[in-house]
């Protein structure tokens, strides 16, 4: 015994309903392929995109770039440090030297944890030191992020 004819019908008229309705959220979805080299910013486009047309971040993806961002100023700063012993720059402001064994290993923060206070001052005169700007103006002759300042 088969389907009735009405059951079929009704059916079919669903289907139909449901082919018209995605064919028109289709065409309003936008879809985008981003290409570009690491660290071209594609990643940062998407996290825009999110923020002007989403909800944004919620606490715990806010928190996980808090971890990032600390990460990364660390990261530059030690690289900039190392590109410029290899360039054969120094640090101008004497004082500076003290500083440089912090950023021989660094640490990682865990979450909810605050940037450890010990780095703030380091980070500033080490930053307006003439011996860390000339290296950061040649950092197109080692992996520096275009994004450092």
């Amino acid at each position: 015994m088969g389907i009735s004819h009405s059951t079929a019908t009704r059916k079919n008229k669903q289907i139909a309903k449901q082919i018209k309705q995605d064919e028109k959220r289709l065409n309003k979805e936008v879809k985008i392929l981003l290409l570009g080299a690491g660290d071209s910013g594609k990643s940062t486009v998407l996290k825009q995109m999110r923020l002007l047309h989403t909800s944004g971040f919620n606490t715990q993806e806010r928190e996980g770039f808090r971890m990032i961002i600390f990460s990364n100023i660390l990261g530059a700063m030690q690289l900039l440090l190392e590109a410029m012993q290899l360039s054969q720059l120094t640090l101008e402001n004497l004082e500076n030297w003290k500083y440089i064994p912090l950023f021989e290993q660094l640490p990682t923060i865990q979450k909810h944890q605050a940037f450890p206070e010990v780095y703030l001052t380091p980070l500033k005169s080490l930053w307006l030191d003439p011996g860390i700007k000339k290296t950061c103006e040649m950092g197109n002759t080692f992996a520096l992020n275009d994004n450092v300042q």
